[in-house]
C-alpha cells in the first residue's frame, strides 16, 4: 500500500463515515503541498481502495446527489495499523525539498539573480510558515490539539530551513562564495 493509500484510509478511519469529497477537501487544506491531491488522483484511488475490500461505499442516506459514504472495513482497520506501526528507515530520511535542489544549482546564476533566487525562497517560506502559523491559532481554538500537533512539526521544518537558507544567502554574499 502506498502512502497516500494508506493516509487516505487512515483519514477515513480516524473521521468516520465521509464523502470522497470530505477526502479531498482534508488534502487540500493539508501543509504539505505533496499532500494536495487532485480529483483526478483521489477519486481513483478511492475506487481501488474500494474494489480491494479497504473501504467501503454505500450511498448516503437523504443524499440528493447520490454522495456515498466511505467507511473502513476491518481489513482496513488492519491495514492502517500495520501502516502506523510501521517504521522503514526511509521514513526518516530528508523529504523532497524543490528549494533544497534549487539551491544546488544556485551557482549557474549571477549574484544579482543569485540573491534574487534567494530572497525569493526565503520570503515564500516566510508566506508559507505565517499560513501555518494562522492554522495553528484556527486548530487551537477549536480544541483539535492533534492536528495542530501536525501543523506544528511542519512549522519547525519551515523555521529550520530558514535558518538553513540565511546561511545559503551568507554563503553567497559576494566575496564569500565559491564559485
Amino acid at each position: 500500500m502506498t502512502e497516500l493509500e494508506a493516509c487516505v484510509v487512515a483519514l477515513i478511519a480516524r473521521e468516520g463515515p465521509c464523502t470522497a469529497y470530505q477526502v479531498r477537501m482534508s488534502f487540500e487544506q493539508s501543509a504539505a503541498s505533496t499532500w494536495r491531491a487532485s480529483t483526478g488522483s483521489i477519486y481513483p484511488l478511492i475506487r481501488r481502495l474500494v474494489e480491494r475490500g479497504v473501504i467501503r461505499s454505500d450511498k448516503a442516506p437523504d443524499s440528493k446527489r447520490g454522495a456515498k459514504l466511505l467507511t473502513v472495513t476491518q481489513t482496513g482497520l488492519r491495514t492502517v495499523r500495520d501502516w502506523l506501526l510501521e517504521a522503514p528507515d526511509w521514513i526518516g530520511d530528508a523529504a523532497a525539498d524543490p528549494i533544497r535542489t534549487r539551491v544546488h544549482f544556485l551557482q549557474l546564476l549571477d549574484d544579482e539573480d543569485r540573491a534574487q533566487s534567494i530572497r525569493g525562497m526565503i520570503d515564500a517560506t516566510q508566506r508559507s510558515l505565517a499560513d501555518i502559523a494562522e492554522k495553528m491559532d484556527r486548530l487551537k481554538a477549536a480544541g483539535d490539539e492533534v492536528e495542530r500537533l501536525t501543523h506544528q512539526g511542519a512549522a519547525a521544518m519551515m523555521e529550520a530551513r530558514l535558518d538553513w537558507l540565511n546561511t545559503v544567502e551568507a554563503f553567497f554574499r559576494p566575496g564569500n562564495a565559491e564559485d
